[in-house]
C-alpha cells in the first residue's frame, strides 16, 4: 500500500512540476471562506503535504520525484571500500569465491545478453573468526570491476546500518540526509531497487572514484547499473527488514553468525581452513620457513583448527614475544596460554598492518549468553567435539534413563524446554552446529579451550562431575553387568571418545575432585571403557 501511494505521489508531483511550464488552467474547487480558487498544482500540492508526515514530507517526495524521473544517477564506478581496507594477508578460500560467482555476479557481466535485473544474494554464516568478514571483503575488492558501485555496510546494530545507509543516499547528492535518516533509507533503498549509473560511463577504463555530486550527476535517462551490497556481521537478521531493497536489481552478500541467514537463499556455513592451510598462513605470518618450522606450524594448525583470526592473533603474540614456532608450541600446550590469545584485541599494536576489532572472547560474545546457553556449553567443552548425541545431555532422555540421577550444576537446563532455548542460544551464534534430521552436535576444539579457560577452577571441577555423571547415566548397561551382547556396542561405542576426553581433565584436577562419587563415577566409566 505504501509502495503504491509512493507511485501515485511521485507520479502527481512529475505531472504538477511539468505544469509550472506553460499556463495552468483553474480547477473548480468548493469556495472558502475568502471565495478563492486554487490551480491543480496547488490542489496536488495540499493533498500530498496533507498525506505526508511533515516536516520530512515535502523533502522526501521531492528525493524519491528526483530518482523516479533518473535525474539523481550514480557516477560510476563507485565503492565504499578503501584500498587500505584489503587484507594482503587474505589465503585459500578460492574455491567458496567461484562458488560465490555463481550467485552473485550479475549476469549482464557474463552474458552480454542478458538483463541485470535478476536478484542475487548469498549467506556466509559460520562461527565468530571463521573469516566471514574477511572472505566478503576479499570478493568485493576482487570482483569490484564486475560492478557499478559496491557499498559495505556494517551491520551489527541499527546505528550503522542507518549511517551505512545515509552515506548511500549523500552520494546521490542528497548532503542533507543526515539530520533524517529515515529520508537517507527511503532514497538509498529507491535507488537500490531502481538503480542508474550516469549515461556514457565506461567503468571498465575508468578510474575508481567517489560519485560526483550535483550538477554533473543530474543528467536525464541514466543507464541502468549494478551494485554489490555486503550487509557485515548481520547476526540480528531482524534489523535488516528495514534496509534490505525492495526489488531484486543488485547482488547482495550477507555475513552472519546465525545459520538462518542461508534461510531461502544461497549460502554456506565457512568451514575452517584445512590444515594444510592454516600451516601455511601461520608460517606466511610469521615469516617461518625452515624445515623445523614445517613439523611445529603442522601440530600448531591442528591445535587451532582451521580459525583465521586464532591464527592471525597467535602469529602477532609470536612475532612479539620473538618465540620460534617449536618454542611457541611448547608454550601453547600449557592450558594458561590460551587465555592471553583469547582475549588478545588489536593485533597491530603488535605489529602487524591489518588487524580486526573482537578477540576470540569478544567474537564470540560469551558474556551475552543466557544462563542456560553457557552452562550447556560449559558442559559440551568437556566433551568429544566431533560428535555429540543429543539424548546424553538433553534432561528429557537423562530422566527416562535408568541409574542414579546427574550431579546438579547451577544454569544448565532442567527441563526439555530450557534445554532447546540454550540449544538455540547457542546455534545462534554458530557455537554448535547440529545438521538437519541429526541429533548429534559439534563444536570447534579452540571454543572448548576459550570455555574453559574462562571458568574458575571449582567451577571447572563441578561441570567436569556433572558431565561425567552425565556420561555414565547414558552407558546402555548396568554397572558390572559385562556381556557380549552386541545390540549395545553402538551406543558403547558412541561414549567412548568422551570418556577418553574427561580421562585427561580427570588426571588434570584430580586433587581437586574431592567428591566421593564423582571418584567412583569415573572409576566406573574407566571399567566400562576397558572392556
Amino acid at each position: 500500500m505504501l509502495g503504491a501511494i509512493k507511485t501515485l505521489i511521485r507520479n502527481a508531483l512529475k505531472w504538477a512540476s511539468s505544469s509550472r511550464q506553460a499556463p495552468t488552467p483553474p480547477l473548480p474547487r468548493p469556495q472558502n471562506s475568502h471565495g478563492g480558487v486554487e490551480t491543480v498544482n496547488d490542489v496536488l500540492s495540499d493533498q500530498v503535504w496533507a498525506i505526508a508526515d511533515q516536516p520530512r514530507g515535502r523533502a522526501e517526495l521531492t528525493a524519491l520525484s528526483e530518482l523516479s524521473s533518473g535525474q539523481r544517477s550514480l557516477a560510476a564506478p563507485y565503492s565504499m571500500l578503501k584500498p587500505s581496507d584489503r587484507n594482503p594477508q587474505f589465503y585459500a578460500r578460492q574455491d567458496i569465491m567461484c562458488l560465490m560467482d555463481e550467485a552473485l555476479l550479475p549476469k549482464g557481466r557474463l552474458d552480454q545478453g542478458t538483463s541485470l535485473s535478476a536478484g542475487r544474494e548469498f549467506a556466509i554464516c559460520g562461527l565468530g573468526g571463521v573469516g566471514k568478514t574477511e572472505l566478503a571483503r576479499e570478493y568485493a575488492f576482487s570482483r569490484q570491476d564486475r560492478f557499478d558501485a559496491v557499498f559495505w555496510i556494517d551491520s551489527e546494530h541499527d546505528s550503522q546500518l542507518s549511517e551505512g545507509f545515509d552515506k548511500i543516499a549523500s552520494r546521490l547528492g542528497y548532503a542533507d540526509t543526515s539530520v533524517d535518516r529515515v529520508l537517507s533509507r527511503t532514497v538509498a533503498r529507491e535507488w537500490l531497487s531502481n538503480p542508474t549509473k550516469r549515461s556514457g560511463s565506461n567503468h571498465r577504463h575508468r578510474d575508481r572514484r567517489p560519485l560526483e555530486l550535483g550538477g554533473a550527476s543530474m543528467e536525464e535517462g541514466g543507464e541502468e547499473a549494478s551494485w554489490l551490497l555486503v550487509f557485515n556481521n548481520a547476526d540480528d537478521l531482524k534489523l535488516l527488514e528495514d534496509y534490505w531493497p525492495t526489488t531484486q536489481k543488485g547482488s547482495v552478500i550477507l555475513t552472519s553468525r546465525d545459520p538462518m541467514a542461508k534461510h531461502q537463499r544461497a549460502g554456506i556455513d565457512l568451514e575452517p581452513l584445512k590444515q594444510e592451510d592454516t600451516a601455511g598462513l601461520l608460517r606466511l605470518l610469521t615469516r617461518a620457513n625452515s624445515p623445523q618450522d614445517m613439523q611445529a606450524s603442522s601440530a600448531i594448525a591442528e591445535r587451532l583448527g582451521g580459525l583465521p583470526l586464532a591464527i592471525t592473533q597467535i602469529a602477532a603474540h609470536i612475532d612479539r614475544w620473538g618465540m620460534t614456532l617449536e618454542e611457541f608450541l611448547r608454550f601453547f600446550d600449557r592450558q594458561t596460554s590460551i587465555k592471553g590469545v583469547a582475549e588478545a584485541k588489536d593485533v597491530s599494536k603488535l605489529g602487524f598492518r591489518h588487524h580486526y576489532k573482537h578477540s576470540l572472547l569478544t567474537v564470540w560474545t560469551l558474556e551475552k549468553l543466557s544462563r542456560q546457553g553457557l552452562a550447556l556449553l560449559e558442559v559440551l567443552s568437556f566433551l568429544s567435539p566431533d560428535s555429540i548425541t543429543e539424548s546424553l545431555i538433553n534432561p528429557s532422555s537423562i530422566s527416562a534413563g535408568d541409574g542414579a540421577p546427574p550431579m546438579l550444576l547451577d544454569g544448565f537446563p532442567t527441563t526439555e524446554d530450557e534445554y532447546f532455548a540454550a540449544r538455540l542460544d547457542l546455534r545462534r551464534v554458530s557455537l554448535i552446529r547440529r545438521a538437519k534430521g541429526d541429533s548429534k552436535l559439534t563444536l570447534h576444539r579452540l571454543v572448548q579451550d576459550v570455555v574453559r579457560s574462562q571458568m574458575d577452577s571449582a567451577r571447572a571441577v563441578r561441570v567436569l562431575e556433572l558431565t561425567a555423571s552425565l556420561v555414565l547415566k547414558a552407558w546402555p548397561t548396568g554397572f558390572l553387568r559385562f556381556d557380549h551382547d552386541t545390540a549395545t556396542w553402538n551406543s558403547s561405542e558412541e561414549l567412548l571418545p568422551h570418556i577418553l576426553k574427561l580421562q585427561i581433565f580427570f588426571r588434570r584436577r584430580w586433587a581437586d575432585v574431592k567428591s566421593a562419587d564423582a571418584r567412583q563415577n569415573f572409576a566406573r566409566l574407566l571399567l566400562f571403557a576397558g572392556w
